[in-house]
């Protein structure tokens, strides 16, 4: 497993992440800066973001520190589309959206409805770092972790093959922290040209 990128948020409150994030399509905000950690920029709106200073791997995995619990749902995403789909896989909870903080795994293809793949009935609270990881091809291995912990796991039937690893959230409220100390990675051994680049800053 290799660090690909990775991102603290500390730099100035703003209504982005900055020019090495992109708002995923389909989002209906930004996710922005606040208080040197992450927030959404409008207030009930899905924000969703990816991280476009690299070309990401098919088998990725996405993680972060929860702050505080959104009131709708976050979750960290892999395999995000960039463009003319709706499509991804998200690792975390949504109260609203399902009805409860329980560890969930969930999927979007081509802008149709969040499904809910997999959950434990256990809840997400803050100071937990979640981890999704997304092995193999249309019918990859999904695994949630807490804490370095597994929590949920499933093997989809056919989905998303590729994308961008990223972050996500709605929340009723703006200027309230929800997301920090993010990173990205694949399953590529520790230690090559990737994980030297990340260590140096390089496109973090």
């Amino acid at each position: 497993m290799s660090v690909l990128a990775t991102d603290d948020f500390n730099r100035a409150d703003a209504a982005t992440l900055g020019s090495n994030w992109s708002r995923a399509f389909g989002s209906s905000a930004d996710m922005g800066i606040f208080s040197n950690q992450v927030d959404v920029a409008s207030a009930n709106t899905f924000a969703m973001a990816y991280y476009n200073a690299l070309a990401w791997p098919d088998d990725q995995y996405s993680q972060a520190k929860v702050i505080a619990l959104a009131s709708h749902s976050m979750m960290v995403i892999c395999r995000a589309s960039t463009a003319t789909s709706t499509s991804w896989y998200g690792g975390g909870c949504g109260s609203s959206l399902f009805g409860n903080n329980n560890y969930r795994i969930a999927r979007r293809i081509s802008g149709g409805s969040v499904t809910s793949l997999a959950s434990v009935a256990t809840n997400v609270a803050a100071n937990d770092v979640l981890k999704l990881e997304c092995t193999g091809g249309t019918g990859p291995a999904l695994a949630l972790y807490r804490n370095g912990s597994s929590m949920v796991t499933f093997t989809d039937s056919g989905g998303v093959s590729s994308g961008q690893a990223g972050l996500q959230a709605q929340n009723n409220n703006g200027n309230v922290a929800l997301w920090d100390d993010w990173e990205g990675g694949d399953f590529a051994a520790a230690g090559g040209t990737n994980r030297w680049l990340a260590l140096l800053g390089v496109g973090s």
